[in-house]
């Protein structure tokens, strides 16, 4: 139970970013509010999960960082997308609306961090991405970061993570001894998420960053549910704000790059 709330979401006076007025988004703020470097991150839980390393770089680095995350909703500008039965949520598409507004107009951040789950297009809903799948939905992403880099604002794109083919918590608890029964082969740790589509909607989007720290989540194969024993997963596709922690340097070298 501790494991599956070592996230953000559930920090004491947990924020979360809120819709104001008819047109605005209010975000939430780490780091300096008075500092000339503003990082913002927008996406679904995904890209939430990154906060613990993204405020520890920033009060770091004395960036200030506004977030504006929702759960469920991918920062895609495109309707027509869905992952299953009804979501995303119809509140997504007006969510995403008001945001590329926002951020192209009001905050313009000297860097946009964004990360989201797999989500299928409409009429594509096998159980696992596609190469189809994952075309259509790398076309979707780079159009909607072509919006933000076109009025000069950078794109890092958090790459998704592997995920498991189990529940970590569960699986480590009853098998303390032999924890090579929680993890997953490589391959199909990959083959679901976003990973993919991140990949190639990144490396074809002129001012879009491919921030890949996928390989110290998974460093070989099968990609583990423990490391250095800190759990790496708080469910099955979700890292714990402990382990993502453990990533804040090599996140601060990657974001420093960028913004070099």
């Amino acid at each position: 139970m501790v494991a599956k709330m070592d996230g953000p979401e559930a920090w004491p006076n947990a924020c979360g970013a809120k819709l104001t007025g008819e047109q605005g988004i209010t975000p939430c703020v780490y780091g300096d509010p008075e500092s000339t470097t503003t990082i913002a991150l927008a996406g679904d839980s995904h890209a939430l999960q990154w906060l613990p390393a993204l405020r520890a770089v920033a009060e770091a680095e004395r960036w200030r960082v506004t977030t504006y995350t929702l759960g469920g909703c991918p920062f895609i500008d495109m309707e027509n997308m869905a992952a299953w039965k009804e979501w995303p949520a119809p509140r997504c598409v007006d969510w995403n609306h008001r945001l590329l507004k926002e951020l192209t107009t009001v905050v313009k951040p000297d860097l946009l961090l964004v990360g989201n789950a797999f989500f299928h297009p409409n009429g594509m809903m096998p159980p696992e991405p596609t190469d189809k799948s994952n075309m259509v939905l790398a076309d979707a992403l780079g159009t909607t970061w072509q919006r933000l880099t076109a009025v000069g604002i950078p794109v890092g794109v958090l790459r998704d993570n592997p995920q498991l083919d189990r529940i970590a918590p569960e699986c480590v608890l009853t098998n303390r001894r032999k924890l090579t029964r929680c993890a997953t082969a490589r391959a199909d740790a990959f083959r679901v998420g976003s990973s993919a589509a991140h990949k190639l909607a990144a490396t074809r989007t002129p001012n879009v960053h491919l921030v890949d720290l996928t390989d110290a989540v998974c460093p070989g194969d099968p990609c583990p549910a423990v490391i250095g024993e800190v759990l790496v997963f708080r469910d099955n596709n979700h890292l714990t704000g402990t382990y993502v922690m453990t990533l804040a340097p090599r996140l601060r070298t990657a974001l420093t790059r960028i913004l070099a």
